[in-house]
Order: structure tokens, then C-alpha cells, then sequence
């Protein structure tokens, strides 16, 4: 297990600032930074790029995001589901947002990210102290690459290699967290926030779901777990046709309560919009409709605030 303080020059606000639990409307919301800024995202992204088309890197980055997320339910550290939720059970959640942090950072989007992945599911695994042993994790990794078989030796050369190269990405993957352990999951402002709005299952199922989406997009990388967790909940209303925001009985908005910006929320929803609509990559696919009419409403949105700023003194 690793130290459980850190400090970070990247996160310097008291950990209990943005915890889920003093998340209320008397709360002052001292929030952690996100990872990069926009500025710095672009620049590392470009970087590590190079002549890759943005097109691949973005599938890069989905497989990635898939192949933690596969990993995780094999090991059980992921809970896929809403009804599945438990603090004790979300360790590789943190991993994409981990893998994100040093792939931005990699000159090479080589297959060497299946090795990262598997470092930050080990790294995350004794963050969140539901420590696996690398060897199971290895082997959890070669059978969701190949799910067919045949079966790997787990006390073979291979693993004795891919064990070797899993130990030298450890350090490179505490560097990029900073060393500071003290990381915020989106998923637990979600299910905070919908037991104050008094949303159902339906609702904390889909925001749930789309969270998970929301780790495919360089969002998290840009905006942390509150903002991310309001974003998802916004979604999911949209997509399931409930009025959202509520009015709040004492009539703050909602916004506010949860201490986001409506300009933020609204850039996580494209981006997570985006690539829902690229597998097919036209625009005027019938199945993207539902999409663009929430792209629409998010563009009306920020229009209506524009008007109403530019008409105050």
C-alpha cells in the first residue's frame, strides 16, 4: 500500500473541501483543480500525438478506457451498475482518469498502453486499498485480451516479462498523479446529487452509465469529479425526456448548489455527445437525432446567456 498523505503541487485544498458529504447549499465549495487546463490537455495531447490522426488517437483512448473498465469487472473493483454501487468496490474507477494522465504526457500511442492500463488497474488497486496481486491482475489482462484462450501459465516467462515492464510504468504513473492520493470520483457526487434532487433509479441508472462514458473524453482531464458527476445527471435527464433542473424550494440554482458552472456543464455534455455520435460519423444518421436535439438545446442554452449578459450593466 502507498502512503495515505500526499501533498500535491497540483491539488493544494484540503481533501474534505469537495467531498461529497459537505456538498450542501451553506457549503463555500473550496474545490480541488482539475488535472490540466484546457491549454495544457491541447498541448500534451498534440504532443504525444504526433503524426497519429486524432481520429485513431481518440479510438486509442476509448480502448484504453474499455480495456480498465474490463479488467475491473473481471477483478470485481468495478461496479458496471448503478445497483452495483459500493465505496469498497469502485477502485479501478480512478484508473482512467490515471491512464489519461500519462498517456497525455507518451509520446507513444503504442500497444504499450495495455501495459500502462494494467499499472494504473495495480497502482489503483492500492490507492483504493482493495489491493490485488500483480500476478492476478496479469492474468485478469491476458484473458480479457484474449477472451478465446488459450490459457496463460501464470508463473510463465511471459508475465515474468510483463511483469517487469508493469513495475517500471509504477513510478511513471505516481509521477503523473503527483503522488497524491487523494483522488475525488465523480460517481460518488452522483449518487450524493441524486438523493438531494429525490431522482429515481432510472435516472441514477442512465447519469451512472453516462459517467462512465464521460472517462472516454478528455473532460475529466479538464474538470473534476463534481463537475463531471453534474454534467452526467444534466445528460441523463435529457436523454430520458424529465424535466431538468428541478426548482429548488428555496429557489437556488441547482448550479449553484452543486457549485458548477452552467458553461461547464454544458462542454462535458458535447464531448460526451460527441462520442456517442461518432461510430457512425454522419450527423444526419437517424440514430445521432437524439443526440443533435440535446446538442441543440445545449447551444440555446448558452445563447440565452450570452443575451442576458450582454443586456446587464
Amino acid at each position: 500500500m502507498y502512503p495515505t498523505e500526499a501533498t500535491s503541487p497540483l491539488n493544494t485544498t484540503p481533501s474534505s473541501a469537495a467531498s461529497p458529504d459537505n456538498i450542501t447549499p451553506d457549503s463555500d465549495c473550496l474545490l480541488n483543480r482539475p488535472y490540466f487546463s484546457r491549454n495544457e490537455t491541447e498541448y500534451y495531447m498534440a504532443l504525444s500525438r504526433g503524426s497519429i490522426p486524432k481520429t485513431k488517437e481518440a479510438v486509442i483512448r476509448i480502448q484504453s478506457c474499455n480495456f480498465i473498465r474490463a479488467m475491473g469487472e473481471k477483478l470485481g473493483l468495478y461496479p458496471s451498475e448503478y445497483d452495483n454501487y459500493s465505496n469498497d468496490a469502485i477502485s479501478s474507477i480512478l484508473l482512467v482518469p490515471s491512464i489519461k494522465r500519462v498517456s497525455v504526457k507518451c509520446k507513444d500511442l503504442s500497444p504499450q498502453c495495455f501495459d500502462i492500463s494494467t499499472t494504473c488497474v495495480f497502482v489503483a488497486s492500492k490507492i483504493e486499498e482493495t489491493y490485488k496481486k500483480l500476478k492476478d491482475i496479469l492474468v485478469a489482462a491476458y484473458n480479457v485480451r484474449h477472451p478465446l484462450g488459450p490459457d496463460i501459465n501464470p508463473d510463465g516467462q511471459t508475465l515474468e516479462e510483463q511483469r517487469r515492464r508493469i513495475i517500471g510504468y509504477e513510478r511513471l504513473v505516481l509521477e503523473n498523479i503527483r503522488f497524491d492520493f487523494r483522488i475525488q470520483q465523480p460517481h460518488k457526487f452522483l449518487v450524493k446529487f441524486i438523493k438531494r434532487l429525490g431522482g429515481d433509479k432510472t435516472l441514477a441508472r442512465k447519469a451512472w452509465a453516462i459517467v462512465n462514458d464521460a472517462y472516454k473524453t478528455t473532460a475529466c482531464l479538464r474538470f473534476p469529479a463534481h463537475v463531471m458527476a453534474a454534467a452526467s445527471l444534466w445528460l441523463a435527464a435529457k436523454l430520458l425526456h424529465m424535466d431538468f433542473p428541478p426548482i429548488m424550494a428555496d429557489g437556488m440554482k441547482w448550479t449553484k448548489l452543486f457549485c458548477c458552472k452552467a458553461d461547464d456543464i454544458e462542454e462535458i455534455c458535447h464531448a460526451i455527445l460527441d462520442i456517442y455520435m461518432e461510430p457512425s460519423g454522419n450527423a444526419d444518421d437517424p440514430a445521432n437525432a437524439e443526440f443533435i436535439r440535446i446538442k441543440i438545446i445545449l447551444n440555446q442554452q448558452a445563447e440565452a446567456r450570452g443575451a442576458i449578459a450582454c443586456k446587464e450593466p
